[in-house]
Order: C-alpha cells, then sequence, then structure tokens
C-alpha cells in the first residue's frame, strides 16, 4: 500500500510540475499591452497564423484559464493528501526501526575530584 501511496504522490507531483511549465509558456505567449513574448519571436506566431489573430488570443485565454484550474486543484491535493501520504510512510519505517532499535546504554557519572584552573598573573604595567 505504501507503494502505491508513494507512486500516486510521484504522478501527482509530476502532474504539476507539467502544469506549472505550461501555464508559464502559455501565459508568456499570451499578448499584453506591450506586444507579450509572441511578437518578440517573428511578429506572428504559428497559432495566430493558423486560426486568425483574435481566435489565437481567445485560444491561449482558453488555455491559460484550464491550466490555472488544473494548478489549483493540484496544489489543493499536493496540501492535502501529500503530508497523510508522508506520514503515513514515516510511520511505516518508524515501526520496523522499533523492533530493532538498540537498548540505551547509561554513561558513567563524572569524577567528583575537580579539574585545577591555571591561574594567570596580574599583568604589571
Amino acid at each position: 500500500m505504501a507503494f502505491l501511496s508513494g507512486l500516486f504522490l510521484v504522478i501527482l507531483t509530476g502532474a504539476y510540475v507539467l502544469t506549472c511549465l505550461f501555464m508559464i509558456v502559455v501565459v508568456l505567449m499570451q499578448e499584453g499591452k506591450g506586444g507579450g513574448l509572441s511578437g518578440l519571436v517573428s511578429g506572428s506566431s504559428p497559432l495566430s497564423d493558423t486560426l486568425g489573430a483574435h481566435d489565437a488570443e481567445a485560444t491561449l485565454k482558453n488555455w491559460t484559464k484550464y491550466s490555472a484550474v488544473g494548478f489549483m486543484t493540484m496544489a489543493i491535493l499536493l496540501t492535502l493528501v501529500g503530508p497523510r501520504l508522508m506520514v503515513n510512510e514515516g510511520d511505516a519505517a518508524i515501526n520496523d526501526l522499533d523492533d530493532t532499535a538498540p537498548t540505551a546504554v547509561q554513561a558513567p557519572a563524572p569524577d567528583a575530584t575537580p579539574i585545577p584552573v591555571p591561574v594567570s598573573a596580574p599583568i604589571s604595567e
């Protein structure tokens, strides 16, 4: 069971990272007030050549909206589910260690004899 929960966490984290990267690219492709990065490369993008300028912007806005919803959903899932999965795996590891843990050894008592401290002579001027 711990393997499946760990695998789920790895897959969810990977999908989260991919969604983040996709959203970064889509946002940078949009044309803002200053023209955006899509205008820096070649004046027009293949998406706007295929769909037309207005349809391309609408498509990019929709992709941004969907990737933002996916980003927020996965962030909430990772926040709620991630620590529970990690705690369950940690508990299993701790329980395995408890069976083989050595007994504590008590340190010997310190000697009662005081340690002599050297005293320096006063500095004369």
